[in-house]
């Protein structure tokens, strides 16, 4: 049996919540790298720039929301296609919070780097986000799969298109 539905804009529509998912993810992860970055590099001048890119974040969440109530009232899906909507609205939600975590992260970095007694304590923190960055990797990795039917891997160069972000 196959996913596909008779009205293949429906498909599309599907398609296009799971692509804004992926930018959010993408983004959310740039904003944490970023913040996390900041605080390691003491650079006071990146946290502006951190700040600011949680207002992008709100937008995609917001348009992704937006897209769900859309289609959820176009085509008045069920079964397997409402969760796919509801998990979508769910995960952006989530993704969302992980980007204030980020811009609080940045925020914070200021409070620390002037006044800053002890740089070792922020050893530590670098190796937790490590962590964190590679679960949420794997987290959008898996969404990201599940979304496009795809039971095989993902190569990096395809998430990186489809989330608009790499690490240099």
């Amino acid at each position: 049996m196959t996913d596909e539905h008779i009205v293949t804009s429906f498909d599309r529509d599907l398609g296009e919540l799971a692509q804004l998912v992926c930018r959010l993810g993408g983004l959310a992860e740039q904003q944490f790298v970023a913040a996390i970055d900041a605080l390691e590099a003491r650079d006071a001048s990146a946290i502006a720039a951190i700040v600011a890119g949680d207002a992008e974040l709100d937008r995609l969440e917001q348009e992704l929301n937006e897209r769900s109530v859309e289609i959820i009232a176009k085509r008045a899906p069920m079964a397997t296609d409402l969760r796919r909507i509801l998990s979508a609205v769910k995960v952006a939600s989530v993704l969302e919070r992980i980007g204030d975590y980020a811009k609080n992260i940045a925020k914070r970095s200021l409070v620390i780097i002037s006044e800053e007694t002890n740089r070792g304590d922020t050893i530590s923190v670098s190796r937790i986000a490590g962590l964190v960055q590679s679960m949420l990797h794997q987290a959008l990795l898996m969404h990201l799969r599940r979304a496009m039917h795809r039971p095989l891997p993902l190569s990096l160069p395809v998430m990186q298109s489809l989330t608009g972000w790499s690490r240099n």
